[in-house]
């Protein structure tokens, strides 16, 4: 329809053969095809026409073949091309317009949408569905697919067994090889899964599935709870998302992250990615090198509870819910217990306990309403009527209890104008 420019098709090529018997025709070299929206140029090009012949019904580009998908007015809908050995294209009854397309061998997929992101995909072989006002509306890949999303500097790159997008949502999904992960590797992560969801923004990414995640430090790396801004951080999980526009990455399901000697493991893990500031729940558990903060070389300390709360500003960690420390030489068990950790690593500095206080070293136990301990005298100090027993049915109260063990004494202070201090070997 040469009247009416954005549904006209045109057919060039060095050499053109058209049979009306068949409705069919071949193009040889330098082939090209161009309609509303779309132009698409290969070595040779196989068409049929539709029962009227007034427009195609399908289209075969053979031997690099090209195609190109215009932005629309101004660019409103994103610019597209896909190039590989053979694409073959089928057109809708809206005369010219190509709704369809399956290209295979070597392909490479190039989608730019209006808001500056770009994915570049390469695969063996692809499908896309397009609207001729809105472009492609879906495609998938399958044989191997590596894919590099890039949006305001930043890059995401995508790898596994097969790939799919739709537009409507503007996820990517990508499952896993056989015996090998997905992948999603960016500047500050590295994730393995078995399913990787990536979108709509190029920040925003779900896994699931034996999911494998590093954090890598670096400059403008995200904050890491806890754990060292200038190493990595390894966390395995049954599923993760990041959120790019919100502050939080979310683990869940048997949780371990890992930094040297340093573990954490949790049901569910939440870190604030802008502060550092971190949430635990589900029975969490924290095993600490404490080797900086006063015990022997290679000391470590493990703290507990059914909660955990990490802030950052203050590197204080509290436990709640059974909460519990299990120090070198003794055990510690309340219903709450805040940890000051140190500037420099990870080593705890100071405990405060709270609610149905219980240490336990050999075979004492003391008891006591509140407890505070400092790693660089390794004194336990129980206070709020403290009771000790010994294992044997004897005990011993007092106003203040104390657990050297740095030397391993127990230290009962008696209340009163007549104030002694008794002194019990452990």
């Amino acid at each position: 329809d040469a009247g009416r420019p954005e549904r006209a098709l045109t057919v060039s090529g060095v050499s053109l053969v058209y049979s009306r018997r068949e409705r069919s025709g071949r193009v040889e070299g330098e082939a090209d095809l161009r309609t509303g929206g779309c132009r698409g140029t290969s070595a040779t090009l196989s068409f049929a026409a539709n029962a009227d012949e007034t427009a195609l019904e399908s289209a075969v580009f053979e031997g690099k073949a090209r195609m190109v998908f215009d932005g629309g007015p101004a660019g409103a809908r994103g610019e597209s091309e896909v190039a590989a050995a053979r694409i073959a294209v089928a057109f809708s009854r809206q005369p010219s317009a190509v709704d369809f397309v399956d290209a295979g061998g070597d392909v490479v997929l190039t989608l730019r949408t209006p808001a500056g992101q770009e994915l570049r995909l390469v695969a063996p072989g692809a499908v896309l569905k397009l609207d001729r006002d809105a472009g492609p509306t879906s495609w998938t890949a399958s044989g191997g697919i590596l894919a590099e999303i890039v949006e305001d500097g930043g890059f995401v790159r995508l790898e596994g067994e097969t790939a799919s997008f739709e537009a409507s949502s503007g996820l990517v999904q990508v499952h896993r090889r056989p015996g090998q992960p997905a992948v999603a590797e960016s500047a500050e992560s590295r994730i393995e899964a078995d399913e990787i969801i990536s979108g709509p923004g190029r920040e925003d990414l779900r896994a699931s599935g034996d999911v494998d995640c590093l954090l890598r430090p670096g400059e403008g790396s995200r904050a890491q709870g806890f754990f060292s801004p200038t190493e990595d951080v390894s966390i395995s999980c049954n599923s993760l998302v990041f959120r790019g526009g919100g502050p939080v990455a979310m683990f869940t399901g048997n949780v371990r992250a890992r930094q040297g000697a340093d573990l954490l493991r949790a049901a569910e893990l939440e870190i604030a990615r802008g502060t550092g500031d971190m949430r635990g729940r589900g029975g969490v558990a924290a095993a600490l090198d404490q080797a900086a903060a006063g015990e022997a070389a290679g000391g470590r300390v493990e703290l507990g509870g059914q909660d955990m709360v990490y802030l950052s500003g203050t590197r204080t960690l509290t436990l709640s819910g059974k909460a519990y420390v299990q120090l070198p030489r003794a055990r510690l068990e309340a219903g709450s217990v805040s940890a000051a950790l140190g500037r420099d690593g990870n080593a705890v500095e100071s405990l405060e306990a709270k609610a149905g206080v219980s240490v336990a070293k050999d075979r004492y136990e003391g008891r006591a309403e509140s407890a505070s301990y400092r790693a660089a005298t390794r004194r336990m100090t129980l206070t709020g009527r403290p009771v000790l027993t010994d294992g044997k049915g004897g005990s011993a109260r007092g106003g203040k209890l104390t657990f050297d063990l740095a030397d391993d004494k127990i230290l009962i202070e008696n209340e009163g104008p007549g104030r002694a201090t008794t002194i019990v070997r452990s």
